[in-house]
């Protein structure tokens, strides 16, 4: 179902991917502009060139402005005959998209995670994506790499989630999902956090570019963060995303599944605004909703019911605290925040950017603030096509571990 994208780049010399890895990241561009780029010769640029073209990886796209002669040719990634697939496989719902090489989707499928959301649903799912485009012609196409965004734990060298929390099937727990995948779709897939595959796709293709510290903060059943600096993708030592959902906000608050009191997550995600909110109810204060309803209710009825606008505004509360801290230490030009609670509670969002544009946390320089991102919901889907690219290339896939 895929082709052999080992032998397509591996084949290539490290300064024929760097001469890719440029076009991909700013093409079109002409072969003067190029050399002003890499530093090639003329004669030294066409030699690199040249395999690039064969393999159809790179076109002459277009010509560009004459400055007194001919019109010189401009240089591209061919945008209509590979392909990359990513997927975003979260505890509430799971995006697939299938890119071109510009990190451009062409097509997106949306899916909620149930009860029956097993491991061996979920690849199937993704597979019959797969099958779907290629049988109905949607693109004429070679799926050259895919990518996974997950929630972790993960062993992410071994391509597996090892004990995940919270979804709603059986049978998460010690995963080898990119075995399962790369033996249906015949073809390498990168696993990475899904926090960090979204902070990948907006800081090079999005709305991060030109910042050089970017913060991508995923609110949904849990709190997620990846982190992009001066040019890399920044990792814990354990690989975990849900670091800053750990942190302590409040000492002698709610125990945590972690083994903690007062974790952010207890305060700030989807999952805790459901649980106070029905200890709230339970505990006899009167809404128009009932105790067992769902995270999503409640958001929904935060304009009229009391109850549910607390919850929320003290879920904000919370997560603005978390912020402060962190803002305060590493000091990012931007700040994303994103997923399923930010999409669907305006309520939220606007009082977290409210309280943090208040504190001013940086006297040096300010921080800003976007909801969702270029990408909006597929933007760990399609960083997780960005990550499998940056992997098979091998040029710039700088990545810090702290």
């Amino acid at each position: 179902m895929g082709a052999n994208v080992t032998d397509l780049f591996s084949s290539l010399e490290p300064q024929e991917r760097r001469v890719f890895w440029v076009l991909q990241k700013q093409g079109p561009l002409s072969k003067n502009q190029l050399q002003q780029i890499t530093g090639f010769k003329l004669t030294t640029l066409n030699r690199f060139l040249r395999p690039l073209e064969e393999k159809s990886l790179v076109i002459r796209s277009q010509f560009g402005k004459s400055s007194g002669g001919r019109k010189p040719a401009l240089y591209d990634v061919n945008d209509r005959t590979y392909y990359i697939l990513g997927a975003d496989i979260s505890r509430i719902y799971m995006k697939v998209v299938v890119t071109n090489l510009k990190m451009q989707v062409v097509l997106s499928r949306h899916f909620d995670m149930e009860e029956t959301s097993t491991p061996e649903w979920t690849v199937k799912k993704i597979t019959e994506v797969v099958k779907e485009l290629l049988l109905t012609k949607v693109i004429d196409a070679k799926i050259l790499l895919a990518g996974v965004g997950t929630v972790g734990p993960m062993d992410k060298p071994r391509g597996m989630l090892t004990s995940p929390r919270y979804f709603k099937a059986p049978g998460w727990h010690n995963v080898p999902i990119s075995m399962l995948l790369e033996s249906t779709l015949g073809c390498h897939v990168a696993l990475d956090n899904g926090a960090n595959t979204a902070v990948l796709a907006e800081s090079l293709y999005g709305i991060g570019c030109g910042h050089d510290r970017v913060l991508y903060v995923n609110c949904g059943m849990g709190i997620r963060m990846g982190t992009f600096f001066d040019g890399a993708l920044i990792h814990t030592a354990e690989n975990e995303e849900d670091t800053f959902g750990h942190m302590v906000v409040n000492a002698d608050g709610i125990r945590c599944a972690c083994g903690k009191r007062g974790c952010l997550d207890c305060y700030a995600s989807a999952r805790a605004i459901a649980e106070n909110f029905k200890r709230h109810r339970e505990a006899g204060e009167g809404s128009t909703l009932p105790a067992n309803a769902p995270w999503r209710d409640i958001c929904m009825a935060a304009t009229d019911d009391h109850l549910a606008k607390e919850m929320i505004l003290r879920a904000a509360f919370y997560l603005n605290v978390g912020l402060s801290n962190l803002i305060g230490l590493l000091e990012p030009g931007l700040v994303i925040l994103s997923g399923p609670l930010i999409q669907i509670s305006t309520l939220y969002y606007q009082t977290v950017v409210k309280q943090a544009n208040l504190l001013n946390y940086s006297h040096k320089n300010k921080t800003n603030f976007h909801r969702g991102g270029n990408f909006k919901g597929d933007a760990i889907a399609v960083g997780a096509a960005a990550l499998a690219l940056e992997e098979a290339i091998g040029v710039n896939t700088a990545i810090s571990h702290v």
